[in-house]
């Protein structure tokens, strides 16, 4: 008999193991540069069909995005996201890279690479993923990279509808030169736009990364740590995990 309900965190009663899973593994966004580039995106992992044991942990770690450091000045890259299989490894996104700005600092490579001013923007991390994990940012006061499309001139790279919950505009690149610089969102690996020359506002911040799992609901345990988002779409239970957490197998 079923209660619809867990004691002392113990699971629902999932189906026999080994079975696969599905993943987004998405990175915190760079900071965009003083009245320079905009920050590139965070990178983005997207792998189906990861088997998973039976007692396995998959822990997630969010990377947070690229922060300021005030005026004119290049902001810094975003951090790192990962998924840690306790028996098979570990997935990582590396983080969005910060905006060149106008004082000189030049952009910064990362997941998707920062938007140049005046130098080129620097180069993402194809990763040998498909898709690749990020692009490369644009050149001069150009935008960030995103995970679909190198970044513009002043536009950033274009992001993608997120695999598994579906959010739109995830991995996208900041804009360069853009009054105001607006942050990233969080949780969508967005980088942070520029300001323009001028503008006593700081540029933008980079948004955190994000984890999100796709799981058979026949098989899905309800062991959780991090208190992730939970929600179910056809025959699967989706996870979305905004900070550190995990879920055993």
């Amino acid at each position: 008999m079923s209660f619809g309900y867990q004691i002392l965190g113990f699971g629902s009663g999932g189906g026999p193991g080994p079975y696969n899973v599905d993943f987004v593994v998405c990175a915190g966004g760079g900071c965009a540069g003083g009245a320079g580039g905009g920050g590139g995106a965070g990178g983005y992992r997207y792998k189906t069909g990861f088997e998973v044991q039976p007692g396995e942990v998959l822990t997630a770690t969010i990377g947070a995005g690229g922060t300021q450091n005030g005026g004119n000045n290049r902001g810094n890259s975003g951090q790192t996201t990962s998924l840690a299989f306790s028996i098979l490894g570990t997935t990582s996104s590396s983080g969005g890279g910060a905006g060149g700005s106008h004082s000189g600092q030049g952009a910064l490579s990362g997941g998707s690479g920062g938007g140049g001013y005046g130098s080129g923007g620097a180069s993402g991390n194809s990763g040998g993923y498909t898709p690749v994990e990020g692009n490369s940012g644009g050149s001069p006061v150009g935008g960030g990279g995103g995970i679909n499309a190198s970044g513009g001139t002043p536009g950033g790279g274009s992001g993608r509808t997120s695999d598994i919950i579906g959010t739109a505009n995830t991995a996208q690149g900041g804009n360069g030169d853009n009054a105001p610089g607006a942050a990233g969102p969080a949780n969508q690996g967005k980088g942070g736009n520029a300001v323009h020359q001028g503008d006593p506002a700081a540029p933008g911040p980079g948004g955190s990364g994000v984890v999100e799992l796709s799981i058979p609901t026949k098989n899905y345990t309800g062991i959780t740590t991090g208190s992730p988002q939970s929600s179910t779409s056809g025959a699967n239970t989706l996870l979305r995990y905004t900070g550190t957490g995990s879920y055993t197998g």
